[in-house]
């Protein structure tokens, strides 16, 4: 059936508890979302996707 901790954890406790878990993962969802950014407009994320030329991006169907 699987541990069920969380039912034991008082009410205040669990909502901090989930409150900074979900703080946590909206600031890794953040910071992964500028890195992917900044390295899909590179010349050399371009040319290895092979989705244009230079910094030009020329097939957006496959920029996704």
């Amino acid at each position: 059936m699987g541990l069920k901790v969380w039912r034991k954890v008082p009410g205040r406790i669990l909502l901090l508890g989930l409150d900074i878990f979900t703080f946590m993962a909206l600031i890794y969802e953040g910071y992964n979302q500028g890195v992917m950014g900044t390295v899909s407009g590179t010349p050399g994320f371009i040319a290895m996707a092979q989705i244009g030329t230079g910094s030009k991006v020329t097939n957006s169907t496959k920029q996704g």
